[in-house]
């Protein structure tokens, strides 16, 4: 059995849709982007610079449902497949959220993308937490996170690909194209292949 590390926004959750979303809801005018096609990592060359940036995350803080409806960054068929591991697996989906219930709002997300009873771990750094929490595999967008994975802890971990991360080399760290390439490659290992 593996312990199987998800992060969340921008490998499960698409953010950078949300929060520009959120932004155009609360009046201002900005280009909706997603963390699939932004070349940059974060929001703010995308909202017009750190203090809009700031009463937007004032807001989003306050906002008892903002991560509860943040699209989805991978089809439906693969948070299925990652429900589906739990009956072999334990599976966590560990995330830097904050604000009103983050934890529940996350939960809820995954239950309604088709993730039965998640266990949802709210942290900042995610290497130690792979650690504390005997992980075999894990899936990050962000580079420095997986590169504090593959150090601190004893699981492969991986990337997925996404435009903000192109310019960094791996450091111990697998890269896939998507989050299914990633299922597979656990499914694959299970198998011997």
């Amino acid at each position: 059995m593996a312990n199987i590390q998800f992060d969340m926004d921008g490998v499960l959750a698409d953010f950078s849709n949300g929060f520009t979303r959120f932004a155009r809801q609360l009046g201002m005018d900005v280009p909706l982007t997603s963390d699939l096609t932004n070349p940059t990592y974060g929001t703010s060359h995308v909202v017009g610079g750190q203090d809009r940036d700031a009463r937007i995350w004032e807001a989003l803080l306050q906002d008892p449902y903002f991560w509860e409806y943040l699209p989805a960054a991978v089809p439906y068929d693969v948070t299925r497949r990652i429900d589906l591991m739990q009956t072999r697996h334990d599976v966590y989906f560990t995330t830097h959220r904050m604000g009103v219930a983050a934890k529940r709002q996350t939960a809820n997300w995954l239950r309604a993308h088709g993730v039965h009873d998640p266990t949802v771990v709210l942290v900042r750094d995610k290497g130690p937490a792979a650690f504390g929490l005997k992980s075999t595999y894990s899936i990050e967008d962000k580079w420095e996170n997986a590169v504090d994975i593959a150090l601190l802890s004893h699981a492969l971990s991986f990337l997925v690909n996404r435009p903000y991360n192109q310019r960094q080399t791996d450091h111990g760290v697998k890269r896939v194209d998507t989050v299914a390439q990633f299922l597979d490659y656990i499914d694959n290992e299970e198998e011997g292949k």
